[in-house]
């Protein structure tokens, strides 16, 4: 059995201007993902946190999930319990890993202003 790559170093944030409580773009995960790594560059003081929704509404047909229309409702993520975030003191870049990774639907948020490059990396069947 094959293992599939997938993502992209600035799927969230390429470079952008981040404000306060800012939120990335939208990206859909495979569901057949077994982990997911974020990727993150940063210039200023910021905690950046991963969001997640529900896989989206339901197809016309009554089929889920409509991969179409986007969720509007997010929720941050937990991993056994503890919030999945990166805290930056001051500008520097991470990268950590979520096993297990089950949502469809990602968002990163930054509680601070800064400038900000994001991305993802995942692996699965």
């Amino acid at each position: 059995m094959a293992v599939r790559r997938f993502g992209s170093p600035t799927s969230f944030w390429n470079a952008a201007a981040v404000l306060a409580n800012g939120v990335s773009s939208v990206v859909e995960v495979p569901r057949e993902a077994e982990q997911v790594l974020f990727l993150i560059s940063v210039s200023a003081a910021t905690t950046v946190s991963v969001e997640v929704a529900h896989h989206g509404v339901l197809t016309p047909e009554g089929n889920e999930p409509d991969h179409s229309t986007l969720p509007t409702i997010f929720f941050p993520l937990l991993y056994i319990e503890t919030p999945v975030q990166y805290v930056f003191a001051g500008s520097g870049a991470a990268a950590f890993i979520v096993p297990d990774f089950e949502p469809s639907w990602v968002r990163l948020r930054s509680s601070g202003a800064a400038t900000i490059t994001a991305g993802h990396e995942g692996t699965g069947e």
